[in-house]
């Protein structure tokens, strides 16, 4: 017997057919109802690759095994019952016919009942005005979020550095009256992705972005920062400043300062307070950011690491207040993972980085 006339009497070409009607069946239902369940498209992909996969065990199923009175055996099995293969055969046929049925149908209403709107519905909408869509959920005109600085120092341990940088400028922002500034985390989640800044507007409702670089090599600064309207997707500003590794404070309310300059110009912001610097020995404040990037890591390991840092920071200078903030959430995140150690310890440092400096609020939550 040929190849076509064992294929046809060993039912693959039925099942084949079969399979591929109910495939696409169920890849269109599964299309239709699981974006209403928050699935995206990976798990409409996923699905329709298994079923790409799954056509060749189908077939050589169908090869192998004969569908007969008795139930599924196999074709050698099979052959003392030929006479009586009839019957399945004509279920499988008929199987066969309703799913293409019920295809055509769903193709049909798909096509003319779905893709037909009423005239109304079929009015075009007016264009927007680019990067408008960013706002489109009611972004505050005074809102920011400042996008983790890019490292482009020679050096790539200069992470922490940069990343402290992003962190400090965004605290200074953030105690500007009538300002709102998305939080690290938020603001975090981007780093290292490049997507579109009217994206990132519209995923965290924000009408303004701010972004930068910066570099530090041989004893020396330089930070370079674009302020971005969401809007229209434009640069509103942009300055590059250059400083001695030694006035990293000033430098960083300079940026702040000028920032909010720029936003003076549409928004009735309260004027800049500068902050005075955290500590003058930079050796202490570098430690602290090393233990600071440790800390949001939040495993035990990297907070206990984070807890040797920021003692080491508080011995350099006693009166660092971030650095005991810090050491006093370290010793937070600790005492959760391990109830054993002494309640107390956290309590007593957030007490003591409150009396330092009574304007942070890390303390105060964490006495709360």
């Amino acid at each position: 017997m040929s190849l076509f006339g064992e294929l046809k009497r060993r039912n693959v070409f039925r099942v084949g057919a079969a399979y591929v009607v109910v495939a696409w069946l169920v890849i269109q239902v599964v299309e239709t109802i699981l974006p209403a369940f928050g699935f995206g498209d990976d798990a409409i992909r996923i699905t329709t690759i298994a079923f790409v996969i799954g056509l060749v065990p189908a077939l050589v199923f169908a090869w192998v095994f004969e569908l007969t009175p008795d139930g599924v055996k196999r074709d050698a099995e099979a052959q003392s019952h030929r006479a009586n293969v009839a019957a399945p055969r004509k279920k499988l046929d008929r199987l066969i016919m309703v799913a293409l049925a019920l295809a055509v149908s769903y193709f049909a209403f798909d096509k003319f009942m779905l893709g037909e709107e009423p005239a109304k519905m079929a009015e075009p909408s007016p264009t927007p005005e680019p990067g408008t869509e960013a706002l489109a959920d009611g972004a505050d005109e005074a809102s920011i979020v400042v996008l983790p600085f890019r490292n482009i120092s020679p050096d790539p341990d200069n992470e922490f550095f940069v990343d402290g940088m992003t962190e400090e400028v965004m605290n200074l922002l953030a105690n500007v009256p009538g300002l709102r500034v998305i939080s690290r985390s938020s603001s975090f989640s981007f780093k290292n992705r490049t997507i579109p800044v009217s994206q990132v507007a519209r995923e965290l409702n924000v009408a303004h972005v701010l972004e930068g670089s910066v570099r530090s090599a041989d004893g020396m600064l330089r930070i370079s920062v674009q302020l971005i309207d969401a809007r229209s997707d434009d640069q509103q500003w942009s300055n590059t400043w250059d400083s001695p590794a030694t006035g990293i404070f000033e430098l960083q309310n300079r940026v702040a300062s000028d920032v909010v300059d720029q936003l003076q110009r549409s928004l009735s912001l309260s004027d800049f307070q500068q902050r005075m610097a955290p500590t003058e020995n930079l050796e202490a404040y570098n430690i602290y950011l090393r233990a600071r990037e440790l800390w949001w890591r939040r495993d035990p390991e990297s907070v206990r690491r984070s807890i040797e840092l920021f003692e080491q920071a508080i011995a350099l200078d006693a009166g660092f207040a971030l650095a005991h903030a810090g050491l006093a959430s370290a010793l937070y995140i600790d005492w959760l993972t391990n109830p054993l150690r002494q309640e107390e310890a956290y309590w007593e440092r957030a007490k003591q980085a409150h009396e330092l400096d009574p304007s942070l609020g890390e303390p105060v939550y964490l006495m709360g």
